[in-house]
């Protein structure tokens, strides 16, 4: 009687040390049954001490999955290769489904029970600790690192891509200026050469394009967001896109007319659509229906300022559509799928930078051969709604009656270009490839000058300072400048967009002649 009572006793000292134990513990018998659990396997485990003994190793309703997702076979349970093997496990990690539906993922350790003599084992006592919370957390640090690493890769081909949209603007504007001039210099009789330097300006817009969407990589600033009706330049768009998308697709229009108006720039809204929807018509060889929708929408998550409305613009199409990896990269700069020749891989990585910094969202939805649908969350408008204006010029063909322009760019060809437009509109023209040569030729010309046309960043001095040092010395002189970089890089340099005339590299010959015209006071030929 004493024994049994010392038994008893024994027994539930080891009782009360496993119900203080953090860890889950559970006993099995060589049949990889569970006898025995502590308080804390069942927490774990989200099941009962009824439920949890009897239970086998080998027994379904764990639905036990290894950290890959994949299944985790009873035959290699910790516990199952213990009583097997007599050899002891430790650290495996395993997520066991409990009956609500959450997943626990356990780290365990497994030791057999040995009598005397015997070299396998008559129990395995298993011990296991709820590492859940640690997994989502390495999770989450390994997304956010992720996140990092992708946000610190965007910035570095951002800087890459404003660097060598910021060459070819200076290279296209001598190219697309050149090639004006000729084609509108060639007699009527020289078909042949106006044709191929028409073809030379076409290609030379085309590329202009290309060097935009480079520079949006390139700045944080984008343009100033206005009031815009956007069921009205979806329906101005869509004129223009029409021809676009061939005979084969059927085009629909499903405009809310009780949207508000969106908070953007109207000419990246334009682009914004044409990309997706020339990607839809891409995606749709066969033909199919092309579906362009605005709706009313509750505010992004992410906005800046989550009591504004939103608007969606939603772009559908029954075409290919995506598998789940493509759909994954196809905001990535430069990423394409389309054949080698016919895509850059710019038109969607502008469409998320635009729309991320305005604010917005953006979701894809698509699956293979159940076509694809974008739509993008725009910030209701809180400006002042007016009407938006749409500035049309007739081409001026300005005279400059002598007037003097100071021409400063350190690279001497788009010298040379400017200053060959300018006077054969006449134009004195005074030239420098250097700053130090355009304050050596502004002290040395005796006359007035009416304008510095300057580059912004050059070697030595920004084209700012060369203007407020000229200026001091003329306080009449007016100053145009020329840039290849954007506005962010303007901005960091005291040069802010509308505060300034600033002409955009490149240019064709007759927006140089309008704006300089325009500031030195050149005579305009009466209509």
């Amino acid at each position: 009687m004493n024994r049994e009572r010392l038994e008893s006793e024994q027994l539930d000292v080891y009782r009360t040390i496993l119900s203080a134990l953090d860890e889950g513990i559970v006993f099995l018998n060589p049949g990889v049954q569970i006898f025995e659990c502590n308080e804390r396997a069942e927490q774990i485990l989200g099941l009962s001490r009824d439920e949890v003994t009897g239970r086998s190793s080998m027994d379904p309703r764990w639905r036990a999955v290894r950290e890959d997702g994949s299944s985790f076979p009873g035959s290699e349970h910790p516990s199952t290769v213990t009583l097997s093997t007599g050899k002891p496990c430790q650290g495996v990690v395993m997520g066991v489904h409990k009956p609500s539906g959450d997943l626990a993922w356990i780290s365990i350790n497994s030791q057999g029970v040995f009598r005397p003599g015997e070299t396998l084992p008559y129990a395995a006592v298993v011990s296991f600790t709820d590492i859940t919370a640690r997994l989502d957390a390495e999770k989450a640090r390994r997304a956010a690192e992720q996140r990092l690493g992708e946000a610190q890769r965007l910035e570095s081909v951002g800087r890459l891509a404003g660097g060598i949209a910021h060459e070819l603007n200076n290279q296209l504007t001598v190219i697309n200026g050149y090639a004006d001039i000729i084609a509108r210099g060639l007699p009527a009789g020289q078909q042949r050469f106006r044709n191929a330097a028409t073809c030379i300006a076409r290609a030379g817009a085309e590329a202009s394009q290309i060097a935009r969407k480079l520079m949006v990589f390139g700045r944080e600033q984008l343009p100033q967001a206005v009031p815009v009706d956007l069921n009205s330049l979806v329906s101005e768009s869509y004129e223009v896109i029409r021809p676009l998308i061939g005979d084969r697709i059927v085009p629909e229009l499903d405009l809310d007319p009780s949207i508000p108006h969106v908070a953007a720039d109207p000419g990246e809204l334009r682009q914004l659509l044409l990309n997706l929807v020339l990607n839809a018509r891409d995606a749709m060889p066969d033909g199919g229906r092309l579906t362009i929708q605005t709706s009313q929408s509750p505010p992004p998550e992410e906005a800046t300022d989550p009591s504004r409305p939103a608007v969606s613009l939603i772009v559908k199409d029954t075409g290919i559509g995506m598998t789940p990896d493509v759909r994954a990269r196809i905001f990535e700069p430069f990423f394409t799928t389309k054949p080698e020749g016919t895509g850059n891989g710019l038109g969607l990585a502008v469409v998320y930078r635009v729309v991320t910094h305005r604010g917005g969202r953006i979701w894809v939805e698509s699956a293979p051969n159940l076509g694809t649908t974008f739509r993008i969350d725009w910030p209701e408008a809180k400006l002042p709604q007016e009407p938006l204006l749409t500035a049309v010029s007739d081409s001026i063909a300005a005279s400059g009656d002598g007037r003097v322009v100071l021409v400063l760019d350190d690279r001497p060809d788009i010298v040379a270009l400017v200053s060959s437009i300018l006077i054969s509109h006449g134009y004195r023209v005074l030239q420098a490839d250097s700053v130090e040569r355009a304050f050596e030729t502004a002290e040395h010309h005796r006359g007035p000058i009416d304008l510095l046309l300057t580059d912004v960043i050059m070697p030595g001095l920004d084209g700012t300072e060369v203007s407020r040092r000229l200026t001091q010395q003329r306080p009449g002189l007016k100053t145009l400048f020329m840039t290849a970089y954007s506005d962010d890089l303007l901005s960091s340099l005291g040069v802010e967009t509308g505060a300034v005339d600033v002409l955009r590299k490149p240019f064709q010959p007759q927006e140089l002649l309008d704006r300089v015209a325009a500031l030195s006071g050149a005579t305009l030929p009466r209509h």
